[in-house]
């Protein structure tokens, strides 16, 4: 039988036995006998009956008192076993973030390997520099996801204590101690994914991010330890047993509040630290963030066309201003080409014409990010095999054979790359009444036979 139903049946008890010592004196000064009993004793049985009433009521205080001493037990429990289950769940992140950072054995062989052969082949190295990146990434990203710690659990568990009247500040700072060494493990995991392209760049930060998890996750340990105290003594031995376990933090046996606090304090000044040498590198990448804007600024500048610049030096800061993102002024600069030559190049104009729609185009295109442009044919040996596919003066060469052709030396490279097939395939972009439309066409032949410029 529960405390609850214990409860209830003492108080159904408890009103039975007040109504009846009160109605039977009543009824018995009303002149309604419901038993024959001599007034006294009538008197007497009512008396009893309430002194009854009285003795079940403070029993089912007793019981009730009791019932709640139970369910504040049992959240204790509950928070103790999150507690438990939170400390092996950071140990266990930091032992995997650990191993993910550690050095590959194979390091220090590529780095010979690559001392030893030609700087040609140094690619070799930072291929394998990406692909383990990529794999610390990935592999702790996954070991995180697997060893989750239980802040969702939070709000449940502050109800409850609210509810039960016991003290939940100290909770609710602990599940966000708890939040912070997750954003700061998120804080690492976006440094890692950033050092898969700028490792040398990175290398300070990434040390900093792993100091950062190292800090926050040591303070929420201890205020979740400090949750715990005083530690009943039948509680003790479990307690020593779990923390017995942990590789990583400390303490590792039944703490006293004293160790507690010494240890805080540590962290505390140690996060002090941190908290300073991330503003200083914040302050840095700041400064370098200005000094690649001002370099930013100047290239611009530089690539303003001039009155004096010749054809080839207009079309290259054309096609440089492009690839830097500036797509009207990449337009606005094919236009003053037309304008500039015109006069003296009758194919000026037309492409001019084709530049601007071909670069209003590019994403329409999916040509890929970064501005990459394609050969302009400007003129087409009669007979030879561009003119045998169907191609024209105008049209756009973007593609050999499925090669990206993004400029004249791409080109040249498909070319040769490609000479051995004897039929090949050219992807080129048409200008058709103010649009750009993407065609393919098959030719023979070492070489298109046609004369061409960078777009």
């Amino acid at each position: 039988m529960g405390w609850e139903t214990l409860s209830l049946i003492l108080k159904v008890l408890a009103g039975l036995s007040a109504v009846i010592g009160i109605t039977l004196p009543l009824l018995e000064i009303a002149g309604w006998r419901l038993v024959d009993l001599p007034k006294a004793q009538l008197i007497g049985v009512g008396a009893l009956l309430l002194g009854l009433a009285l003795v079940l009521a403070g029993t089912e205080r007793l019981v009730d008192a009791r019932k709640e001493e139970e369910r504040q037990t049992r959240a204790q429990e509950r928070l103790t076993a999150e507690i438990i289950a939170n400390a092996r769940a950071l140990d266990s992140r930091l032992v995997l973030m650990y191993r993910a950072m550690a050095p590959s054995g194979w390091d220090s062989e590529v780095a010979a390997m690559r001392e030893k052969v030609a700087p040609a082949l140094s690619h070799l190295g930072s291929g394998y520099t990406k692909l383990m990146a990529e794999q610390r990434l990935s592999g702790l990203q996954a070991a995180w996801a697997g060893t989750p710690l239980h802040v969702d659990r939070a709000a449940n568990l502050v109800a409850l204590l609210n509810e039960l009247e016991i003290g939940s500040a100290a909770v609710v700072a602990y599940y966000s101690a708890l939040n912070e060494v997750v954003a700061e493990s998120d804080a690492l995991l976006r440094a890692l994914r950033q050092a898969i392209y700028r490792p040398a760049e990175l290398k300070e930060e990434l040390r900093l991010r792993v100091d950062g998890v190292e800090v926050k996750t040591e303070m929420a340990h201890l205020q979740g330890l400090r949750l715990l105290l005083p530690i009943p003594a039948d509680q003790q031995a479990n307690l020593a047993a779990s923390l017995g376990g942990l590789t990583q933090l400390n303490p590792r046996d039944v703490p006293l509040a004293a160790e507690i606090d010494a240890r805080m304090q540590a962290a505390v000044d140690r996060l002090a630290h941190y908290v300073e040498e991330k503003g200083r590198l914040v302050s840095q990448e700041e400064t370098k963030l200005q000094q690649e804007l001002a370099n930013y600024a100047s290239l611009i500048q530089e690539l303003e066309i001039s009155p004096g610049d010749s054809w080839s030096e207009v079309i290259g800061k054309a096609i440089s201003v492009r690839q830097l993102g500036h797509t009207d002024q990449a337009v606005r600069a094919f236009e003053l080409y037309g304008v500039l030559f015109s006069e003296t190049d009758p194919g000026a104009a037309p492409y001019a014409a084709a530049a601007m729609v071909f670069t209003r185009s590019l994403n329409e295109l999916a040509l890929g990010k970064g501005g990459r442009g394609g050969v302009y044919i400007y003129e087409i040996d009669p007979g030879g095999a561009a003119r045998q596919a169907g191609l024209q003066a105008g049209d756009i060469i973007i593609a050999i054979d499925g090669r990206r052709v993004g400029g004249m030396i791409e080109y040249e490279d498909a070319i040769q790359a490609t000479a051995a097939q004897p039929e090949r395939t050219v992807t080129y972009v048409r200008i058709i009444d103010g649009r750009a439309v993407k065609a393919t066409a098959r030719f023979r032949g070492p070489r298109l036979q046609a004369s061409i410029m960078p777009i």
